[in-house]
């Protein structure tokens, strides 16, 4: 039993670090040369909420977000150092794959992060051969709002 309650403190602990994992990807990426990095506050998407990040929309789902961060790259040594970043965050993390695609030119992913009914964080992926993008949207959002 002391064994059980050890382990649920240390993973408690580590929570605020899986947390910050998305932090720590942007920090590490968003200035680097050959990285294309947006990030949008909760107060400007409240400025302008049929806003634009690069060719997602959001306007539909903007008075649910906190922030959204976009990640790119079409170098390929960036690209591979994102990917594998990219990976362990969403192997070692709390995130449930929605969806994945796959065809001769790129893949995609889709992943969140839910506590109860309302969706926290969604992840995309999109990894081509020319270019490697990660989108971040966190906030308060349910199915209906991302759909």
């Amino acid at each position: 039993m002391k064994k059980v309650k050890a382990l649920l403190a240390l993973c408690l602990l580590c929570m605020p670090l899986w947390a910050q994992a998305q932090k720590q990807l942007f920090d590490k990426y968003g200035d680097k040369p050959n990285v294309s990095s947006v990030y949008i506050s909760k107060a400007m998407i409240e400025m302008n909420p049929s806003l634009f990040a690069d060719d997602i929309y959001i306007g539909k789902v903007s008075g649910q977000l906190n922030s959204v961060q976009v990640l790119s790259s079409r170098n390929v040594k960036m690209m591979e150092e994102m990917r594998k970043d990219v990976k362990a965050m969403v192997k070692s993390s709390r995130y449930e794959l929605l969806m994945k695609q796959k065809n001769s030119k790129s893949n995609s992913e889709f992943y969140m992060n839910r506590k109860g009914e309302k969706v926290k964080e969604l992840i995309m992926v999109i990894d081509a051969s020319s270019y490697f993008k990660f989108v971040y949207l966190e906030g308060d959002m349910t199915l209906k709002d991302i759909r």
